[in-house]
């Protein structure tokens, strides 16, 4: 039987459009793959990325020797390289780490301790209230009481301090709207603030203590 009729029907046309298309799907998504499996910041099932591995190593040459990180490695000797925004940004890592699967891989001890060193109750405190400061001689409050919280989560830390003396000054600082207001933001007063109630709200709910709003 002759299969010169067929190769030049319309029928065979379809056919090989058909058959050259599955071919370039199968060629492109193979291209796909590769290409999201190098850099895709978040790992695949059973994958690497390359990227992440990078991601992996910048984050690990910042942290210093006494367990913040920094954004700058070059400067671990100068004094100005501990400052207020050294307890977020190794939240910020510590976040990015644990997504990577490579929190094995920091210096844990140090940080924890780092955290705890600032772990302490307001001046004017009354009662059972303890919460965090982002420095030894800076206040406590609530953003700074989050990233700390936040951190000692993450390295299944929290069992080292009193979470009800923290939840305590978290919902110290509630208002009568619902709001919470932060010492932290001295411009705005005792006045509810998204930023504020949104720290406040993150933090009870990292203490598992968020059922205590609705007491």
């Amino acid at each position: 039987m002759s299969l010169g009729p067929f190769f030049k029907s319309k029928r065979s046309i379809l056919f090989w459009i058909a058959l050259i298309s599955a071919v370039l799907s199968i060629f492109f998504y193979q291209k796909y793959s590769q290409l999201d499996s190098h850099y895709s910041i978040l790992p695949q099932p059973g994958k690497t990325p390359s990227y992440a591995e990078d991601t992996n190593r910048l984050l690990l040459k910042r942290q210093h020797p006494e367990g913040f990180f920094v954004n700058n490695p070059d400067l671990f000797a100068e004094p100005s390289v501990l400052n207020l925004e050294s307890l977020r940004l190794s939240r910020y890592a510590v976040d990015t780490l644990n997504l990577l699967g490579a929190l094995d891989n920091i210096d844990r001890e140090n940080l924890i301790q780092f955290v705890l060193k600032n772990h302490k109750a307001p001046s004017n405190a009354i009662g059972n209230l303890k919460g965090f400061s982002a420095l030894p001689n800076s206040i406590v409050n609530i953003r700074a009481t989050m990233d700390s919280v936040m951190i000692l989560k993450q390295l299944n830390a929290l069992d080292r301090v009193d979470t009800d003396a923290i939840a305590n000054l978290i919902l110290a600082y509630q208002n009568e709207d619902g709001g919470f207001w932060d010492p932290g933001y001295s411009e705005f007063g005792q006045r509810s603030t998204v930023q504020a109630t949104s720290f406040a709200i993150r933090t009870l709910l990292h203490l598992d203590k968020i059922k205590l709003l609705n007491k």
